[in-house]
């Protein structure tokens, strides 16, 4: 592939800007990288890895020479790196980012840069869990999209070369107004790594552990659930037949059989030490299947990325988080009424949009 860019700075070489680096390096889109962060152990890293070919804290060394700026951090730190670079980059150079919001990108962009430095928001949907320049590889991108928000007044050639710079990494490439993007990605990216902290920050809550303190709790031995035939019988068991049929023999509210092992849950916070002789130590945590593990992968996250992007992109968040609420609230009643009918309707709905997921990812 021809060369893209000459000389390109990245300020912020983690796992999406360290991941482009190597891509572009590797691929011959680019000559040199310099990386550019706040931490010296990383961005040794990066140089050792290969990602940058070097790297500075000097911000006029940085722009010096330079014709791509990627900005690869926090979303609120976008304005304070471009003004801290702006007056030393030279005319034609193109400034581009990676940030998960768009409109205050745009926003800043259109504010911030002169005439002479042209800007084109992207969003690379890529990634994983895990961050900085030990997290970053070649293939991150490969087949993944990329979602480019110019406006009327973005630089038509400038456009084509960040295009053919995230195509050049083996991304598709799509446009889209930022506002659009913003809204969609609230719901299919946002809102679930909301969802995935939530849970975990639930089981905590569940479980009784304090900040920094592993989820736990006892019980006497003599309260385990019996190995077989110790299902209790509800006290007032719903009528056969209807939508009541589909329910479980017992419920878990507040008719819970007393002999239960969560009579006698206590807090790992003093309460019920387990070297209390009878007593069992239990790790909620042991007993995580693949679909807990599944549903809570992106809670690992970075905090300060997440912290910002849900600052960011607020009003399109909350609108998707008020959604979810109304479509959990409808889960709870029918699990309240034991509505087996209306239970099997939700699930059968997300069932199939689900699957209609993974033919999409799967290009059928």
């Amino acid at each position: 592939m021809p060369v893209i860019f000459e000389r390109v700075l990245i300020a912020g070489v983690g796992l999406i800007g360290g991941s482009l680096g190597l891509a572009a390096k590797t691929r011959g889109l680019v000559r040199e990288v310099v990386g550019f962060g706040r931490t010296e152990a990383n961005l040794k890293i990066a140089l050792e890895r290969g990602l940058i070919d070097g790297y500075t804290f000097d911000p006029v060394e940085a722009a010096r020479g330079t014709d791509l700026v990627l900005l690869a951090v926090p979303v609120e730190a976008t304005g304070p790196v471009v003004r801290g670079f702006l007056p030393h980059l030279p005319a034609g150079c193109v400034v581009t980012d990676a940030g998960s919001v768009k409109k205050p990108i745009v926003d800043t962009f259109d504010v911030l840069l002169p005439p002479t430095i042209h800007g084109v928001a992207a969003h690379p949907i890529a990634g994983t869990e895990h961050a900085g320049a030990g997290a970053a590889f070649e293939t991150l991108f490969d087949g993944s999209l990329c979602v480019l928000t110019p406006t009327a007044a973005t630089d038509c050639d400038t456009l084509a070369r960040v295009r053919a710079l995230w195509e050049g990494v083996g991304m598709r490439v799509e446009e889209m107004d930022a506002a659009v993007h913003d809204r969609l990605l609230a719901q299919v990216s946002h809102l679930p790594h909301l969802i995935a902290f939530s849970v975990m920050n639930g089981l905590l809550d569940a479980f009784g552990a304090s900040d920094g303190e592993e989820t736990g709790f006892t019980f006497s031995r003599a309260d385990e659930i019996p190995r077989s035939g110790g299902r209790t019988p509800h006290p007032n068991p719903p009528p056969q037949g209807g939508r009541g049929s589909e329910s479980v023999p017992h419920s878990h509210g507040d008719d819970r059989p007393t002999n239960s092992p969560s009579s006698e849950v206590k807090g790992k916070s003093g309460k019920g030490p387990s070297s209390e002789t009878g007593m069992r130590a239990i790790d909620p945590l042991a007993y995580a299947g693949s679909a807990f593990a599944d549903l809570t992968r992106v809670a690992a996250s970075p905090v300060e990325m997440w912290r910002d992007i849900c600052l960011a992109n607020r009003d399109a968040l909350l609108d998707a988080i008020t959604h979810f609420e109304q479509a959990l609230a409808g889960m709870k009643v029918a699990v309240s009424a034991r509505d087996g009918e209306s239970l099997s309707a939700a699930i059968e709905r997300a069932r199939q949009e689900r699957k209609r997921l993974s033919r999409l990812r799967d290009g059928k």
